[in-house]
Order: structure tokens, then C-alpha cells, then sequence
């Protein structure tokens, strides 16, 4: 893992990721991982121009890839729209 956390230095969070990753209770080094290890990634310009899913375990992350910003963060399996029913689904995976 120190190796894939290595390689997220110059990747940044935008506002948005850092509140998803807060009211979500994601562990930022996880959503920095899977943005820069990710086992997945396919384009998502439905969030704009370069953008990408990455996923890694049950995280997806939305980059901009040119930039290196996380743009937001979800759970992979379930795009849930609610916090609580996200940090449910955390605690019994």
C-alpha cells in the first residue's frame, strides 16, 4: 500500500470530493488510491471534458485526469444519492 499511496502525490480533491468523502465517511487515502490505482477506468464525459470512472474495491472516483483532481466519490456497486443509506452499506460490507 506505501507504494500506491506514494503515487498519489499531485493528485487534489476539489470541494466537492472532500464533502462526499466526509458526509459518505470515506477514508481520503482510499479515494486517493483508487484515483491513482485504479482496477477500472473507462471515460465519463457526462461529468465533462476528461473526465474518468476510476474504480478500486468499492470505491468510483470522478477525475478530471489531465488536471489529477477527484471531482467526487460514490460507492462503485450503488450510486446512492443518500449519505445514510451509504454509510449503511459501508458498515456491513
Amino acid at each position: 500500500m506505501e507504494a500506491i499511496l506514494r503515487d498519489t502525490i499531485g493528485w487534489r480533491l476539489s470541494a466537492h470530493a472532500r464533502s462526499a468523502i466526509e458526509h459518505r465517511g470515506f477514508l481520503e487515502r482510499d479515494v486517493l488510491a483508487a484515483a491513482a490505482h485504479p482496477e477500472l477506468r473507462y471515460t465519463c464525459y457526462n461529468y465533462g471534458a476528461d473526465r474518468e470512472a476510476r474504480i478500486r474495491g468499492r470505491l468510483c472516483v470522478i477525475v478530471n485526469a489531465v488536471t489529477k483532481t477527484v471531482i467526487t466519490v460514490m460507492l462503485h456497486a450503488h450510486n446512492y444519492q443518500d449519505d445514510a443509506i451509504v454509510r449503511a452499506a459501508m458498515t456491513n460490507a
